[in-house]
């Protein structure tokens, strides 16, 4: 779990450092007249894509996850070289952290989610509403 909480992160890190380059670049801005969608709403949408991106500690999050694993590690090993049975704090320790880092995750989109929907889901979602959940 370890080696996947490390992949984990360096996923997350090359996701920032893409998706940085993307919208930094000027074929990806929406433009003014498209026939396919709203400007307006266009632009509200990406501010959110990088409020969900860039503003939300995932790095922190997926650091966590590693210290968490090293630290179930640690105490698995620590019992397994003095002969004590930590596999109950080890493994409490594992599920812990994963399970807390899901709900962080989850907590995240159901945010995310929140603030792209009106409480109406049939209505597209419109820039002024999108500007009123991000002043809220």
């Amino acid at each position: 779990m370890l080696l996947i909480a490390c992949g984990d992160f360096r996923t997350r890190d090359l996701i920032n450092e893409d998706m940085r380059t993307i919208f930094a670049e000027k074929q990806y801005e929406p433009h003014r007249g498209e026939a396919d969608y709203s400007f307006d709403e266009m632009v509200a949408r990406r501010n959110i894509a990088q409020w969900y991106l860039f503003s939300l500690p995932h790095l922190g999050k997926e650091l966590a996850g590693i210290y968490g694993c090293a630290t179930a590690f640690a105490v698995s090993l620590y019992g397994h070289l003095s002969g004590v049975n930590l596999d109950n704090a080890s493994y409490s320790i594992l599920i812990g952290i994963l399970v807390l880092n899901e709900i962080i995750t989850v907590w995240w989109r159901i945010d995310r989610y929140l603030r792209l929907k009106r409480s109406d889901p049939a209505q597209p979602i419109t820039a002024e509403h999108v500007r009123r959940i991000s002043e809220s």
